[in-house]
């Protein structure tokens, strides 16, 4: 039997609700910025790693520029790693799905 558990929390005041959206606004711009940083082919290597740029930023002592404590800039970056993950993945797919299209080329070619 399942049973449905409601939390309750106060009504949130101005200065919270504040701090709340100037965080999002700064994990949105940190993501972005994580985004157009290792967007580029050269850093295809790390989406398979991601622990590893991680550890890398931990090491060079990398302190986010819009604020974000270091928890928070870390899921950051690992979201917009995912992120480009699958934007590679879908050009990949697009790709092959094009080349099956030219009926001129030879299985090896296509491959």
């Amino acid at each position: 039997m399942q049973q449905t558990v409601k939390q309750k929390s106060l009504p949130l005041n101005n200065e919270k609700w504040a701090r709340i959206t100037e965080t999002a606004e700064a994990y949105a711009r940190q993501k972005d910025a994580f985004l157009v940083e290792y967007g580029h082919v050269k850093y295809l290597h790390y989406l398979g790693e991601k622990r590893k740029l991680r550890d890398e930023l931990v090491s060079a002592g990398f302190v986010s520029p819009f604020g974000l404590q270091a928890r928070q800039w870390k899921l950051a970056l690992d979201d917009a790693l995912f992120t480009l993950e699958r934007q590679w993945e879908a050009a990949v797919v697009e790709v092959k799905e094009r080349l099956y299209r030219f009926e001129a080329l030879t299985d090896e070619e296509k491959h």
